[in-house]
């Protein structure tokens, strides 16, 4: 018998595939005498055929942890890996609009170009500045204004400008409140009074 339908009977009777079934080498003549699939059994019985063990993980390097964490080791955070975790809605609004406040103020006083104002802008929507000191940086290190810039100077500018726009938005808000309150009251329906009318006679 060949040594092909050794490994095919052999697979049949382990319950696996002949890639899996092995035969010793030094043992093949004695595997060609075989002749019958009883015989092919007596050979698996003695263990010139046998079949491959499954592959399954390891646990070195589990066994290796637990011994480390034994001694007390390997209980940190570890690395963190993936997406950063976004800011809170709220932050990220207050950050964003006291950056474009600082660009509208330098781009109203003509301390900056209207096209440099503008990628200045598309950045700050991407987040590309942590603070408003790292956009006055970046303003300074690529020379985008005439002068150099400081924070607490424009700071200083804005604050003096705040009740002004305060006092707008409280008229804005006065104004609405009296449209409100001088809405014309509303049309009764016609048919509903025929029918009031109606009733009133019965």
């Amino acid at each position: 018998m060949s040594i092909k339908t050794v490994r095919r009977i052999a697979s049949d009777i382990l319950h696996t595939g002949e890639n899996k079934i092995k035969i010793k080498p030094d043992e093949t003549a004695k595997v060609k005498e075989a002749l019958t699939r009883d015989d092919v059994r007596s050979l698996i019985q003695d263990g010139l055929v046998y079949k491959t063990a499954k592959q399954g993980v390891s646990r070195a390097g589990a066994k290796e942890r637990q011994k480390q964490k034994k001694k007390g080791r390997q209980k940190g955070a570890g690395k963190k890996k993936g997406r950063i975790k976004k800011l809170p809605k709220k932050q990220w609004i207050s950050r964003c609009r006291i950056q474009r406040t600082i660009l509208l103020y330098l781009s109203k006083n003509k301390l900056i170009e209207p096209s440099e104002r503008q990628n200045i802008y598309y950045k700050i929507k991407g987040g590309y500045f942590r603070s408003k000191k790292a956009l006055v940086n970046y303003i300074n290190d690529n020379k985008l204004t005439k002068e150099k810039i400081e924070i607490e100077e424009i700071i200083k500018e804005l604050k003096k400008q705040k009740p002004k726009i305060e006092k707008v938005v409280k008229k804005k808000t006065e104004k609405k409140q009296t449209k409100t309150k001088e809405k014309k009251p509303e049309k009764k329906d016609e048919k509903k009074e025929e029918t009031e009318k109606k009733v009133e006679k019965k």
